[in-house]
């Protein structure tokens, strides 16, 4: 299934004193030969950090509404911070694995407070159906409370879908493929008090339930490294509890951000006092930073995860590539491609604002599995794995700076994967 996830638009400069070329009044924030002071900077937000102002540019809504007609100048009265945004798109894939499907995904955002106070909310959901007999949806949400004082993100989801795994440690081949029907349901929400400045706190609940757990491959009389594990490979497995989470919040928009920094620090505990299969725990820290290209509206982005499971973690939660909270990393390889109780990945991508509505990216990323469990001799991290990826991004809002994501990434030796997404990766 195509995720959903929050929403961000081609990168842009954060506010500063400067001269932008706009259009007259009569056509609207499209690129021409007046010349117009840029807006001033956006007041401070908690003491430290800046709120993005709106896009000066045409988004692809419309630009689609001038080509038929449908364009309406915007009332003078209501500037984009005022509004709230939300599109529809349908979706239609093919793969071996679930043959053809369709679906449906929506995203939108809103604001719950003043402009100059407040970042946008944001949703994203998709559902879909294949004619092998699967089905999906999901449903994210990243809502902040006026004056970004709390911040409540979370999401739930379930369905029935394959999906192919291959053992634990850095070095498992193509052969060790094997593929895993279930079904599930997952429920994570978290609630973050600001603390002080930037810095937030906060707790979480949730759940990530698997029933009719299948291993195709063993179902044949084969060995599989997927079954050999043997926690949660099989039947049901339950993971129910909490979360304690620290948020440091230093981004100029969670949209789409021009600079400022994040990091995410969680602490994941499971007992069965809680109604779990098994007892077990996690760490996860997710580190981002954000750098403005002076004289251009571009902006370099990093990213680095480091992610440890502890105790008996059944097979489909341990770390794992793309199955971080937003299923967005590790792009160029499947979901679960690397698996290990350890997980190291860093990310790095060049957003670049091309015209308009219209932009691009350039990244490379790097992941890491350990051989810790294993039983295996050698380096606990035993091999580097890296993808290369391009992109095209559409400018859905202005305001919220929300945009559309066509991603193609590829990793040595593998085939070209393809990513469609609302949303930024991070």
């Amino acid at each position: 299934p195509v995720p959903a996830a929050p929403v961000r638009g081609p990168p842009a400069r954060a506010a500063a004193p400067r001269t932008r070329l706009v259009a007259p009044p009569s056509e609207g924030p499209i690129v021409g030969t007046e010349q117009r002071p840029a807006p001033p900077d956006v007041p401070i937000v908690g003491g430290e950090q800046r709120l993005a102002p709106p896009l000066p540019y045409l988004t692809l809504p419309d630009q689609l509404a001038k080509m038929i007609g449908f364009w309406h100048e915007r009332d003078p009265g209501i500037t984009p911070d005022e509004r709230y945004h939300w599109t529809v798109l349908p979706l239609v894939f093919a793969n071996p694995l679930m043959g053809v499907g369709v679906g449906a995904a929506v995203m939108g955002g809103f604001r719950l407070g003043a402009p100059d106070t407040t970042s946008f909310s944001t949703f994203a959901g998709s559902g879909f159906v294949a004619s092998q007999g699967q089905a999906g949806g999901k449903l994210r949400s990243d809502i902040r409370l006026p004056e970004n004082g709390w911040i409540l993100v979370g999401d739930v989801g379930g369905g029935r879908f394959p999906n192919p795994a291959f053992g634990l440690g850095g070095k498992t081949t193509a052969a060790d493929q094997t593929i895993v029907d279930r079904r599930q349901f997952d429920f994570h929400e978290n609630v973050y008090r600001r603390v002080l400045g930037d810095l937030y706190a906060g707790f979480g609940y949730w759940v990530d339930a698997f029933y009719d757990i299948r291993d195709e491959g063993a179902a044949t009389g084969r060995q599989t490294l997927f079954s050999a594990y043997g926690i949660g490979t099989s039947g049901r497995s339950v993971s129910s509890g909490l979360t304690l989470n620290l948020l440091w919040e230093g981004r100029d928009s969670p949209v789409a951000p021009t600079q400022g920094s994040y990091l995410l620090v969680r602490y994941r505990f499971i007992p069965q006092a809680f109604g779990s299969d098994q007892n077990w725990s996690s760490t996860f820290v997710d580190g981002r930073t954000y750098l403005a290209i002076p004289g251009r509206d571009d902006v370099l982005a990093f990213r680095a995860i480091a992610w440890s499971s502890f105790g008996h973690t059944p097979y489909l939660l341990l770390p794992s590539s793309g199955a971080d909270p937003d299923h967005r990393s590790g792009r160029g390889y499947v979901e679960g491609r690397w698996t290990g109780e350890d997980l190291l990945y860093g990310e790095v991508e060049y957003r670049l604002h091309i015209w308009q509505w219209l932009g691009a990216i350039a990244a490379v990323n790097l992941n890491a599995v350990s051989d810790r469990g294993t039983g295996l001799p050698g380096p606990l991290f035993p091999a580097v794995h890296p993808a290369a990826v391009l992109g095209l991004r559409a400018l859905l809002s202005d305001a919220s700076r929300s945009n559309l994501v066509f991603d193609v990434a590829m990793a040595p030796n593998g085939t070209p994967e393809i990513y469609l997404n609302a949303n930024e990766t991070f």
